[in-house]
């Protein structure tokens, strides 16, 4: 058994399947993981065949499904992914599942569906960069698409504004996304 977090221990039994134990010695979440995390306020990381990672809390409820092969930064190993979701302060993690980035909230909820080839971190504004198809665009806080991905270039939003490619010197003005030409007038 690992150690004891949150009145529970992870197990491996003979066949190699981990579940949890309390304190007792009564197993409480049956083994069926490939590996098990300690719990940390009430849930716990485990990993399911085909190296896909989920959430599950005490009564053995899956908050997250197994479906994620990374959770957090996107081009790094789950295990470091892993390490550092568990520091996380911020209220969404990146989740990579069949090829594609998303967001979940720590509840497990979907802010922002896996459907982006590359996914970032809000930016000042609140908003989230992403790749779809080689183009790009942002999504607000909530996983609502603010700009649609159909740009080849868009650098973050500084100042208000965001420059782009489309048009020649196209920019964008955060506050209502509506574009702008080089000289100023609203396309």
């Amino acid at each position: 058994a690992r150690r004891f977090a949150d009145g529970l221990a992870a197990v491996q039994v003979p066949e190699g399947a981990w579940g949890y134990i309390d304190t007792v010695g009564r197993l409480v979440i049956a083994p069926q993981f490939v590996l098990a995390e300690p719990f940390e306020d009430g849930m716990a990381w485990v990993q399911a065949a085909g190296e896909l990672w989920g959430r599950v809390d005490k009564s053995g409820k899956m908050v997250i499904p197994c479906l994620y092969s990374e959770i957090g930064e996107p081009e790094s190993k789950a295990e470091k992914a892993l390490e550092a979701l568990k520091n996380l302060s911020a209220p969404h993690a990146r989740v990579l599942r069949d090829g594609k980035w998303g967001y979940l909230r720590e509840n497990g909820e979907v802010v922002v569906p896996c459907d982006y080839n590359l996914i970032g971190e809000p930016n000042a504004y609140g908003l989230i960069p992403v790749t779809s198809g080689g183009k790009h665009g942002f999504l607000d806080a909530d996983g609502r698409e603010v700009l649609p991905c159909f740009f080849t270039y868009i650098s973050d939003f500084k100042d208000g504004y965001a420059r782009t490619n489309y048009g020649g010197g196209m920019v964008l003005r955060e506050e209502n996304m509506e574009a702008l030409s080089q000289n100023g007038l609203v396309i």
